[in-house]
């Protein structure tokens, strides 16, 4: 067998070695959470050690093939991705005029003919959602009268959102009449708008939270896509909310006494202390990983933001009723708003 035979069977040996390694990987890998780009970079350099230090040609060329044919599959994935977004919005459409149908029903405005659904609206008024404490009134009387709280109740379904909602939160989240979703195409991205009745905490008629899909981009590899084919929300843009005088949430203030060194006069200050609250929500992160001023605490936020914004726009908003519907029951609302 002649020197180029030798390289031509050592390279097609290689490649279904290594291809036939990197299908085991995956199968058996669980994560589910890396994405293509950096599974094929970590097999191949766990495999090779480091690229500089191959000493078979075979083995360099094989490798070169390798990562050019998972390159085209992290492409294939990031239009794939494209796609499911699309998808994603044209479902929305379908699903606006239900949505405004919820609305209408929460804010008590409007007739609606239920036609079968009569029975099982009459049940879920009656015995699940208890938000009118007026029990002698019959269910049109309250189909009239709205939901008032019907948010509050829904993001204390899950523990998730539960858990950034302070109990003065909730004097404000009252007056919380609908959350929409919208999709934005350039750069491409979702928002979450907090429509809110007339209050005498802020002046905002709606609160507003953008979140941008962006791809990461690994080291030495152009493409990166997750491997469940979704593309990861990177950074989010809040709004401010106009708080009138003494009414601001997010805020807590201290008055204490100041005595100046030069003119031995006392005098009182005032200092604004940031504090926890829901309405924490609506300032603005970024995770880009070109930011390196961000410390870890800012990343964690960052991260914990867009987590909570994407559960809101995938659970919250879509499942409102069952969640509401589920509340009697602790561990099965729970686990529907886990899924």
């Amino acid at each position: 067998m002649t020197k180029n035979n030798n390289i031509r069977h050592s390279l097609d040996v290689n490649i279904l070695l290594h291809t036939n390694s990197i299908n085991k990987w995956r199968t058996n890998n669980t994560a589910g959470t890396e994405n293509c780009a950096s599974i094929s970079r970590e097999f191949f350099f766990t495999k090779f050690n480091k690229v500089e230090k191959m000493t078979s040609d075979a083995d360099n060329y094989a490798l070169k093939v390798l990562l050019e044919l998972e390159r085209e599959e992290a492409a294939l994935n990031d239009e794939i991705a494209r796609r499911v977004y699309e998808l994603e919005a044209e479902t929305l459409a379908q699903l606006k005029p239900l949505y405004q149908s919820r609305r209408d029903i929460i804010m008590g405005r409007g007739t609606f003919d239920f036609n079968d659904s009569e029975e099982l609206l009459t049940e879920l008024f009656r015995k699940k959602i208890e938000l009118n404490s007026e029990s002698s009134l019959d269910d049109s009387k309250r189909m009239k009268s709205g939901l008032p709280g019907f948010w509050l109740e829904v993001l204390n379904c899950s523990r998730l959102t539960a858990s950034v909602i302070m109990p003065y939160d909730t004097y404000v989240l009252k007056y919380l009449v609908d959350i929409s979703i919208d999709f934005i195409k350039s750069p491409m991205g979702y928002r979450l708008k907090f429509y809110f009745a007339p209050n005498k905490y802020f002046s905002n008629r709606v609160l507003v939270k953008e979140a941008y899909l962006e791809k990461k981009f690994s080291r030495g590899v152009p493409y990166d896509s997750a491997c469940w084919r979704r593309l990861r929300l990177n950074s989010c843009k809040g709004c401010t909310i106009k708080w009138y005088p003494g009414k601001n949430l997010t805020v807590h203030e201290i008055r204490f006494k100041q005595r100046s060194t030069r003119t031995k006069q006392t005098r009182y200050v005032i200092k604004a202390i940031r504090r926890p609250s829901f309405f924490n929500f609506f300032d603005s992160y970024s995770v880009s990983m070109e930011n390196a001023a961000l410390n870890s605490n800012q990343i964690a936020m960052s991260n914990a933001d867009l987590e909570l914004f994407e559960f809101i726009r995938t659970q919250i908003v879509p499942r409102a009723e069952l969640l509401l519907f589920l509340k009697s029951n602790p561990n099965s609302c729970e686990n529907s708003s886990n899924d």
